[in-house]
């Protein structure tokens, strides 16, 4: 029971709530480290020449994707080219919500247009195979 200030007890978390996030924490570091092979994998194929890698290796970041910005191309083309060779990658990392403001003008958010533009989430989840990440590798490297 969680106690509010008064001291009443008004909240009870769900036993099957308990015991799934209970298993959640206990996979939680394999699943870390199954996805930081995959970056890692990511890292050797890609070429740094065309892509701008990112390398943190804190446990607190969990991989949900691996995050790349494209040096030629955006991520809308790079997407496109990827889903028709049957990858569907999230080609929108950060969203310029600036761009609602009525006084809206790019070049006073030049950092948040490269971010929405440029940035490419590499897939990490579990049915990502070392081949799929050496496949998406060679045609980022081959497109970019």
């Amino acid at each position: 029971y969680i106690k509010n200030k008064l001291g009443f007890s008004n909240n009870d978390f769900n036993w099957i709530m308990n015991d799934s996030a209970n298993l959640s924490l206990q996979k939680i570091n394999d699943d870390y480290l199954l996805r930081l092979s995959k970056v890692k994998l990511y890292e050797k194929y890609l070429d740094t020449n065309k892509i701008k890698k990112f390398k943190y290796y804190q446990n607190e970041n969990t991989f949900l994707e691996y995050p790349i910005i494209l040096k030629k191309n955006n991520n809308m083309l790079m997407h496109k080219i990827l889903f028709n060779k049957g990858y569907d990658v999230r080609h929108t990392w950060y969203i310029n919500n600036a761009k609602e403001l009525s006084d809206y003008k790019s070049e006073n958010f030049k950092n948040t247009e490269v971010l929405e533009e440029k940035i490419l989430c590499l897939p990490l989840h579990k049915n990502i195979s070392h081949n799929d990440i050496v496949n998406i590798s060679s045609i980022l490297n081959l497109y970019e």
